[in-house]
């Protein structure tokens, strides 16, 4: 009687070599979702930029309206109180410099640095919206903020 030796393999889908191969397919497959992902991210934050900068800029505009909407009198057009706060420390430091940089006998040098504020007040005003009604009013104010900035 004769032996015969069989040797009996495994299967394909079970060798190392196959088990390798998955490995690798594994972590490609990994890495190419990961870098989809961080692609799409990277997408979607560059779109999140644009909205958020274009927002920003809109609300940097709004301030800005608002800021100037709030220093100017919209039935005049005349400065108010609080653009004088804004704006009179400036213009109190740039008199300042000047003056100090002129000599001290020099009176012609000297024109036209000092710093003039105009305060006015319209007599009896309270009556006239009082008797007559705030569109009353509204009329007198009207050519009295005309006639100012040609004034002074």
């Amino acid at each position: 009687m004769s032996t015969r030796v069989v040797t009996i393999l495994p299967p394909w889908w079970l060798t190392w070599w196959f088990g390798l191969l998955v490995l690798a397919a594994v972590i490609l497959l990994a890495r190419l979702l990961l870098v989809w992902n961080s692609t799409k991210l990277r997408k979607k934050n560059v779109e999140l930029e644009a909205v958020i900068a274009e927002r920003t800029r809109d609300l940097q505009a709004a301030n800005e309206a608002l800021t100037e909407a709030s220093m100017v009198d919209p039935l005049t057009g005349l400065k108010t109180r609080r653009s004088l706060n804004a704006f009179m420390p400036a213009e109190i430091a740039q008199s300042l410099r000047h003056r100090r940089r002129l000599p001290r006998d020099d009176a012609r040098a000297a024109q036209n640095i000092d710093l003039c504020l105009f305060l006015v007040d319209l007599d009896h005003f309270k009556s006239v919206n009082d008797l007559h009604g705030h569109g009353s009013g509204d009329e007198l104010l009207r050519p009295a903020g005309d006639v100012l900035p040609h004034s002074c």
